[in-house]
């Protein structure tokens, strides 16, 4: 059995949904990042775009871009279902911004889904949902995750009925729904989005985390997925904290919600 996720994937949904330019925004494709799952994600699968200000422009002449800082700030990805053999890609699957279901979007054949959000908005949480699917949720610091291009947000879902099978058959470990799963994960604004070496935690109670590639292992430690899980980990707001490779802190949205019964995703930036 392979625990393949957004790997396999990635270079699909890259053509996919990355060739699309987002609705509004700076669509610089030279040098813009990208989100993993670990990040897939499950998570950003930025390459080393340092622009952590959308507003701002690549100009010669240090001007900033007025089509940025007027428009709204965007923010696409695709939905990555996680199975037992290669992930699929998801159609049908609504994104929503929390509280503010109007602000929705519903994933295509290739399972890409795009949203807006106002340009002075700084954090938002989407939710991925469907009838069938397990619940995921992406909190995000809008400052770097949005007007990217290549800048993709990766959904992780597990259909209802394969969640409990896969978990016991990859990881010897039943699902509690009274608890969840956090996706935490790494990237660097030079070396990539898959950071490896971080070292991941959580206060919040949990049974076991897990690296998210083709090996997975039980640890904290990121690998070349730049991506670990805490699985069984108890409902409530957990404070998050990452050190880099070189043991200096790295900047994320902390603390973040866990709702029971879900996948919940967090990136964090390391030098």
């Amino acid at each position: 059995m392979r625990w393949s996720w957004l790997l396999l994937l990635l270079p699909l949904l890259l053509l996919g949904c990355a060739n699309t330019p987002p609705p509004t925004g700076d669509d610089d494709s030279a040098g813009d990042d990208d989100d993993t799952v670990g990040d897939d994600d499950s998570g950003d699968d930025d390459s080393g775009d340092d622009d952590t200000h959308p507003a701002d422009d690549d100009d010669s002449g240090g001007q900033q871009d007025d089509d940025d800082s007027a428009g709204a700030l965007a923010v696409q990805g695709s939905v990555d279902i996680i199975t037992l053999g290669p992930d699929q890609l998801a159609a049908g699957i609504q994104v929503y911004e929390l509280g503010n279901k109007s602000n929705s979007d519903v994933t295509d054949d290739m399972g890409c889904w795009d949203l807006e959000f106002p340009q002075t908005q700084p954090t938002a949480t989407l939710v991925a949902s469907a009838p069938g699917y397990e619940e995921a949720r992406y909190h995000l610091d809008l400052s770097w995750q949005s007007n990217r291009t290549d800048d993709m947000i990766f959904f992780n879902m597990f259909r209802s009925a394969e969640i409990v099978p896969f978990m016991q058959g990859i990881f010897n470990l039943t699902p509690d729904p009274s608890r969840a799963i956090l996706e935490v994960g790494a990237k660097s604004l030079t070396t990539g989005p898959r950071l490896a070496g971080a070292t991941v935690h959580t206060d919040l109670p949990y049974d076991i985390v897990v690296t998210a590639n083709d090996n997975p292992a039980e640890t904290n430690v990121t690998t070349d997925d730049g991506t670990n899980f805490f699985m069984n980990i108890d409902a409530g707001m957990a404070n998050v904290w990452v050190e880099g490779p070189d043991g200096e802190p790295c900047t994320g949205l902390s603390p973040v919600e866990v709702v029971a019964n879900t996948l919940t995703h967090v990136i964090f930036v390391c030098n």
